[in-house]
Formats: structure tokens, sequence, C-alpha cells
């Protein structure tokens, strides 16, 4: 359904309120005269049968007789009245409703979706709050507190967690872009919602408020989506189930790391990190030095850093010897770094110097207690200076409240974040960690899979075949061990001496479907419960992602009594669960435990393969995996083979050689202006796409040594949601032009297309760029040039 009918939901040019009423406490009552107090410019259209006007204003008898065809419906009627408004509204073509009635019977709530999708019509509801938009002045809700305007977004599905949010951002002089109470989520969700505020330029952060995903691979794709453009946080209830940590509050972790969100546990973190966000500049890396002026709090600071699995910075030989000589009784040499109660500003400016600029350092938390022969607002003064040359983020905890408070003003002043306890500032830090590694999920180049990884996925489809034939839903013993060799694993019931036992699985979620579990194995594993999850499909770095969260990993790295595991055969065991789920959705879980892992390798005891009933459902993945059905091979005119196939995150490398090899007049057709080169941070963007909603086609073969494969060319096509219009983009390298590739690769991009549904396919062409427009006037695109600009749009409807 379009999208584009929320931009009529959250700027309409005019309002219909069904079932408007004078009478106080009523929804309808409440929505008009917000409406009103709001100052709404445009018509307000009240619609009331039984009277002549509300709050003085004329009514209309039902949604036929309104004078104009609202773009905003507001229906506030009884719950057994809303299907026939629904069908009303949508005969008469309104784009968008919010359903403020609540009471609905579950198959009312599923008549009225139907009944609006017939129509065209988009739905916020049943049983929502409304929607508030302080700068457009549109308050179109039942809320009994307005909005301040203001740039984060915030959704939710509770109607009291709403009225409970603005009441507590109001008293915190907090503002909103958007406020948005989805109600029952009948029609629009979460997806829709991202997909809109990603892209919204007044929107700085979106902050979730979830209680249940109805389409999780919808959700997954606009947040990853939303997460590129600005910060997405998550809050959501139920980490445990009957007392202990719930394995679906687990998966759920796991996939919001997976979109590059955050995550938090209660309203006050969940804006506390958006200010910390805004607040702080992004962080290079990790590493973070402590400074106090006392050994209490900077050891209590440590606790809390490792303990939400930070990271202190190690200081290099010259940082420890500068410091040495700045602080009495060698306490500069370790981190923390205690300068001492009686600490003279000067101490705290010189220490910040090295410390600020040191490399291998990142962040500086400052530490500053009270003390009878030290000034705290001199101190801060020396921060502040301190700060003007340094490299790391700095940031501070005066601890104490009369004493401190002038210099907390001070630093407040200078733009450098304060927090009154050195916790609050930890948890500030460990948001801005926690952030940047889930935005490096999406922005890292995976490293590759070995080259002799090649499962036979025949003969694994064969087996399960075979198993659902003879009613079997559970494979175990050799031929489940069978089974999972196809995919590259190796079976040993022996010991090896000195092996980590270790447990692999998949376990299907209820929502997000398949989830790939790794972590301690063998006898301990119930009790330890050191277990992390991620979804498919997972390349390398993924799957070290997953190894390295939990506590075992550590022990996997070696001592003195053990060799360090080799991590790359590991890894690459969850690569290869992955694709086997990947190309099997007949497999509903596997247990592999244990999984024994020493510095020789990887191999599997015992192995259990639960299946889906024959022909029954096959299990669904939350995130589209890369579609290796879409591979073909084209002859070139020299005599080399070229393999067109969907563009994989691991072709980033190769990626920025391609666009080396092009000519500056190339680079100009390609991105209308000069380009050097293109950071990882674009180029990521560029090769790990959302085969969801966006499609990259690539050209690649054996370079002339026989030393891997190049990119010869690509064309690409970003889709709206709503898969109205695919905007393409095609480029071939300079010295392979006039061999047919750009009219093969386009026409791969217009059959691919067509096959999803794609109404149009549209490209800019620069018009002195005369080979590219005859290729596309070939291929049946329309040449319209844009008025005003050297630019042909090349259109062709699908």
């Amino acid at each position: 359904m379009p999208l584009r009918h929320l931009d009529k939901l959250f700027h309409p040019q005019s309002v219909a309120v069904v079932g408007a009423s004078g009478r106080h406490g009523s929804l309808g009552g409440l929505v008009l005269r917000n409406l009103l107090k709001g100052g709404f410019v445009g018509p307000v259209m009240p619609v009331n049968p039984r009277r002549q006007s509300v709050a003085g204003i004329l009514t209309y008898p039902d949604v036929a007789s309104l004078p104009v065809v609202p773009d905003l419906a507001i229906v506030c009627t009884p719950a057994a009245e809303v299907p026939g408004v629904v069908e009303s509204m949508a005969s008469r073509g309104v784009p968008v409703a919010v359903v403020v009635s609540a009471g609905l019977a579950p198959e009312e709530r599923s008549r009225i979706v139907d009944l609006a999708r017939r129509g065209g019509m988009r739905l916020l509801g049943g049983e929502s709050l409304g929607v508030l938009v302080p700068a457009a002045r549109l308050n179109a809700s039942c809320s009994h507190l307005p909005a301040r305007p203001g740039r984060i977004a915030f959704v939710s599905q509770s109607t009291t967690l709403c009225t409970a949010v603005l009441d507590w951002a109001r008293a915190h002089g907090i503002g909103f872009s958007h406020f948005v109470s989805l109600g029952e989520s009948d029609d629009l969700d979460y997806g829709d919602m991202l997909d809109y505020l990603g892209s919204d330029p007044e929107t700085r952060a979106i902050l979730l408020h979830i209680e249940a995903i109805r389409d999780p691979r919808s959700f997954m794709s606009a947040a990853r989506a939303a997460a590129r453009n600005k910060p997405v946080l998550v809050l959501k209830a139920g980490r445990y189930e009957g007392g202990v940590p719930s394995e679906s509050d687990a998966i759920f972790d796991a996939a919001v790391r997976r979109a590059g969100m955050l995550r938090v546990s209660d309203l006050g973190e969940l804006f506390a990190a958006v200010q910390t966000l805004a607040r702080f500049r992004p962080l290079p890396g990790e590493r973070l030095a402590i400074v106090s002026n006392g050994k209490g709090f900077a050891a209590m600071a440590v606790d809390d850093l490792l303990a939400a699995g930070g990271r202190l910075a190690e200081l290099e030989e010259p940082t420890r010897a500068a410091l040495d000589a700045l602080v009495p009784g060698g306490a500069g040499t370790g981190n923390p770094v205690d300068i001492g109660g009686d600490a003279p500003p000067e101490r705290y400016r010189k220490v910040l110097d090295v410390l600020g600029r040191a490399p291998g350092i990142d962040a500086v938390l400052v530490l500053h207690a009270p003390a009878p022969v030290a000034s705290s607002l001199e101190a801060a003064e020396a921060v502040v200076e301190a700060a003007k040359g340094a490299w790391a983020e700095i940031f501070t905890s005066w601890i104490g409240e009369e004493d401190v408070a002038p210099a907390r003003r001070r630093l407040e002043e200078a733009g450098i974040p304060t927090y009154p306890l050195p916790s609050r500032a930890l948890g500030a830090f460990m948001h801005l960690v926690n952030y940047r590694r889930n935005q490096d999920l999406l922005m890292q180049t995976p490293l590759s899979a070995p080259e002799e990884f090649a499962p036979d996925a025949e003969s694994a489809r064969q087996m399960i075949r075979s198993a659902q034939a003879r009613g079997e839903r559970l494979v175990k013993g050799p031929e489940a061990l069978a089974l999972l060799a196809t995919y590259g694993f190796e079976g040993r019931e022996e010991l090896t001496e000195g092996a980590h036992e270790l447990v692999l699985a998949m376990h299907c979620d209820r929502l997000f479907g398949p989830a790939i579990l790794f972590g301690q194995g063998g006898g301990g594993v119930d009790l330890v419960k050191d277990r992390s999850y991620g979804l498919p499909p997972l390349n390398m770095s993924l799957a070290r992602e997953v190894i390295e969260r939990t506590h075992v990993s550590r022990m996997l790295e070696g001592d003195r009594d053990r060799a360090a595991v080799a991590m790359d055969r590991l890894c690459l065991a969850l690569v290869q669960l992955s694709q086997m789920i990947v190309d099997h959705p007949e497999i509903a879980a596997v247990e592999i435990d244990p999984l024994r892992a020493d510095q020789s390798g990887v191999t599997v005891a015992r192995a259990r393969v639960h299946l889906t009933a024959g022909g029954g459902a096959p299990v669904r993945l939350a995130i589209q995996p890369y579609p290796r059905e879409l591979e073909e091979t084209f002859p070139l005119p020299s005599g080399r083979e070229a393999v067109l196939r969907p563009i994989r995150p691991e072709d980033e490398p190769e990626h920025h050689v391609f666009l080396s090899q092009l000519t500056a007049e190339d680079i100009r057709f390609r991105f209308f202006g000069s380009v050097r080169g293109l950071p990882h941070s674009q180029m990521a963007r560029l090769t790990q796409i959302d085969y969801d909603r966006e499609m990259a086609f690539i050209a690649t073969a054996p370079k002339p040594d026989g030393k891997g494969r190049e990119t010869l060319g690509v064309v690409r096509t970003a889709t709206d949601p709503d898969n109205e219009r695919g905007e393409f983009a095609i480029v071939i390298r300079s010295d392979l032009k006039g061999q047919g590739l750009g009219r093969k690769l386009l026409d791969k991009m217009i059959r691919y297309c067509r096959d999803r549904g794609t109404r149009r396919l549209v490209g800019q062409i620069l018009a002195d760029n005369g080979r590219m427009l005859d290729l596309a006037q070939a291929m049946g695109f329309r040449l319209e040039p844009l008025p005003g600009e050297e630019v042909i749009e090349a259109v062709l409807d699908l």
C-alpha cells in the first residue's frame, strides 16, 4: 500500500472528525478540541448525523456529504459503526484514517483493513491515541496533553505509555517532530513509520516502544535502512519468561544489533541515550582512559565499565612516561590515572593534554570529587581548556551537589558532557559504544569464506526429502553427521585432548524465524547459559561477532595450558550452518552439541536435525538472503565468461579497484561530478544492500593472472517501499565498453524489476552522455528533459 499517504497523515491540508461530539469526556469531543486548540490551519470538518454543529463548527451527516475529500480522517465512533465508516471513506477516496475507536473484535479489525485496502486507504489503529506533529500544528489525537516541538520521533503501540511519555517529556522539556500511537497496528506498523521517519529531514532520532511486531522482514528492512541515516533506539519489555532470561528476547536483541539500532531498558534510559548521541561526537573507537582525583571512585568506574562490556585503554610506553613525570608517586603509569586529591588545576590540564592526544585512546572520563584544598570550578576550567586541543572525546563526572554545581554549569556551557555520578557517565559512554558496535555490523567489510567451502546442496536436499518421505521429523546419529557433512562439517565422536566443547544450534523463533545459537557446550551448558544469537544469513565477520559476545570466547583465545582454537574454522562452522538453513527451509531446528574446537579445527561429535513435515510450511528468514538463483553467465566477445550476479558485501575491496579504473568522464557520468574515491561507509552502502528493497547486479570475470575475480560493471536500482518507482544507475569499466555488457546488465535489471512488480524504472542521465542515452532509447525508455537542468530522465513503464 502507498507509503506516500503518510504525508497526508503527518501534513494534512484538511481533516474530518467522524464521530465529533460536544459532549465532555467523549473521544470525538477531545479530538476536535485538540485539533482546534493546536492551531491546525486547514479545514476541520466534523461528521455527526445527530448535531447541526459542534464547537461552533457546522457538521455533516456522513462522509459522503463532506464538501471535499479530506486528507486525513479521524474515526471516533462506537466500534459497531467503524466498518461502515471505513467503507464510506474508502469509497470517497480518503487517503488515510486514524481509528481512535476501541473495542473492535478481531474479525471486525480484519474487515476494516480489507475495506481500506480495496480503496487504497491506509489505517492507523484501531485503538490509537492518534498523531501529533507540533511543527505542523497538528494534534490529531485524544491525548490530554499536547507535545512540544522538537527533533525526536516517538512511536508506540501502547496508548497508556504514550500518555505517560507525553507527560514525562513535557516535564523534562523534551519535544517531538512526530508522536505516533500505532494502537493495534492492524495496517500501518513500525516498518511504515521507520520508512517515513528514516528519510524525514525534521527528525534527528527515532524512538520505538515495541510490544509486538507483525511483519519481521518488513521491520528489519525498514530498520536497517533508517538506522543508516539516524539513531534508532528501541525499548521493549519481556526480557524474562518464568523468571529466567527469555530466548525470544535474546533473539530480539540480536535483531536489534543486526539492524544497527540501540536497545535500552527503560524510559529514562531511552531519552538519556538519545541526548547522549546528540551531545557526543561519534567515537572513532571504544578505548577509554579514566582520570580521577581519588582511587575509590576510579575503582568503581572500572568495575562498572567492565561489567557493561566496555574496554579500558592500554597506555603505551611514551604515554606512561609522560604521565609519570606529571603525577607524583608513579600513579600515572596505569589506567585509571590517579592525579591525587590535592591536584591543582594545572595538573588536570597537563594530564589531559597527554591523554587527549595519545595513541590508543578514544575517550577520556574525568572524575572529580570535592576536595578541601582544590577548587572544583578551577579544575573544570582546566578541563575546558585541555579539551580544546584533544583528539579524544572528553566527558566528565563532577560528583556531589551544591559544591560542584558551578563547575558543572561551566562544563555544560563549554559543551563538555558532565554527569553527577560515574555510573551515569559510563552508562552514556556505553550507549555510544554499543551504538557504534551495532553500526559496525551495518558498515563492516566481511571476511571472505574459504574458497574450499563449496556445499553440496543437492545431496543435502535428497537426504532431507528422503527422510520426509519416510515420515521422519528427526534426523540423528550417523545420518545427521552425513547431512552436515554436505556442508563441510567433519564428524568425529572421539575426544581430542584439550578440545573445547561448544554448542552450535539453530532455533526457530516464532517472530524472527531461524536464529543461530553459539555458546559453551557439554554438560555445563544449562548451568552456564553462556550463549549468543545471530540471525542468518551470516558471513565470516558476523559469525565472529556472535562468537565474541560469549564469555567462552575469551577461553578460546588460549592460555599457558591451551593453544588458541582455529578461530577462522570456528567462524566458518557458523557460516556453514547458516548457509544450510538458507538453502533448506525444511530444516526446523539443528542441535550440534558438542561441537569440538581446538588449534587444528572443528569437529562434530553429536547432532540432531529437526525437519518440517513433508509438504509443511517452510521456515521464513527475517532477513532476505543472497538470491543465488539470480546468477547467470554471459560470454564476452573476448572469450572470457562473465558471471552476472547480485552484489555481496564481500565485493567491497574489488569494488574500490573497479571505481579506480574508471575514467574521469565516466566518473562524472555516473556521479554527476568529480569523485576521487568513496569512503568505507559509503562503499559499504553500495555493497551491503537489502535484497528486499534494492538490487545491484555486477559482472565479474577471472583476472588475467588467474588470481581471483575482478568487477567489470554494475547496475543498481533503489526502489521505494511502495515498489512504485525504481531509480537505476549503471556503469561499465571504461576499457570494456562496446562488448554488450551494458545492454546485458540493464536488460537483467529490467527483467528483475518487472518480475518483482515494480511499476516504473527511472534513471537520470547527463545530456552529454550520448552512449547511455542511445542505450536507454534502444531499450524502450522514454527520454524526458528536466526543465532548467542539463539532465535527461529516462523512464520505462514496466
